[in-house]
Formats: C-alpha cells, sequence, structure tokens
C-alpha cells in the first residue's frame, strides 16, 4: 500500500508550522512503514509546479509494490526540506498564499493565539 502525502509549511487557517525537520514526520513515516505502508512525500510547491512527475512517481511506486516494475525513475525535482524556523519565516511572509495566488484560505486572518483564545471562551460559554 502507498500513501501519498501532500506537505506544506504551515497550516492554511491555523497558521502554525507543519512538516519541518524536526517534526514527527519519520515517527508517522515508521509508524506506516511497520503496517506495511509506503509513504511518499511531495511538497505543495512539487505538486503545484509539476504535477504531471508527481503522478509518474506515484504510479511508478504503486507499479514496484504490485511487482509489476522495479524501475523507479523520479522526474519530481527534489525540495530541501525545511526548519521550523523557516516554516515560520515562510509563514509570516505569505509564502503559501503568494505560490496558490490567493489572499486567505477562507478563514479570517487569525492568528494561533487568537483562535485558542476564541476557542477557550466558546468551550467556557458551553460549560
Amino acid at each position: 500500500m502507498a500513501d501519498g502525502r501532500y506537505e506544506n509549511h504551515h497550516h492554511g487557517w491555523y497558521r502554525f508550522p507543519m512538516h519541518y525537520t524536526e517534526g514527527k514526520d519519520e515517527v508517522r513515516d515508521g509508524y506506516f512503514n511497520d503496517c506495511g505502508w509506503t509513504a511518499v512525500r511531495f511538497s505543495e510547491r512539487q505538486v503545484r509546479e509539476q504535477p504531471e512527475a508527481c503522478i509518474d512517481l506515484l504510479r511508478q511506486v504503486v507499479s514496484r509494490l504490485r511487482g509489476t516494475s522495479d524501475e523507479l525513475h523520479c522526474q519530481v525535482t527534489p525540495e530541501q526540506r525545511w526548519t521550523q524556523q523557516e516554516a515560520v519565516k515562510m509563514e509570516k511572509d505569505l509564502v503559501r498564499e503568494k505560490r496558490l495566488h490567493i489572499q486567505s484560505f477562507g478563514m479570517p486572518d487569525y492568528r494561533k493565539d487568537e483562535v485558542e483564545e476564541m476557542l477557550a471562551a466558546q468551550v467556557a460559554v458551553s460549560i
């Protein structure tokens, strides 16, 4: 089984850093591998700029897992994984929004601490 992952450096709505080198992706991949899965990760940039190459690589991985082919020729341009500090900077610089040509991800532009305060207030009201 294959698990294709679309990675980005911060959550669109809540803005917290994700998938950085000091994160838990390796732990998650290890779990999937232990369960018989193969994890294939693509960055948002790779999927956006090279969709056919990403699809082709996934097809090759599936063929290899099925035993119908031994070939694996990756045409996807490698992208260095980012650190947590780089992810925070990219979030502040609105890198994802610029790449996707959008102003926001549809949720009001709240900061993470504002969202946590609003959620805490809602919980307090409902109790």
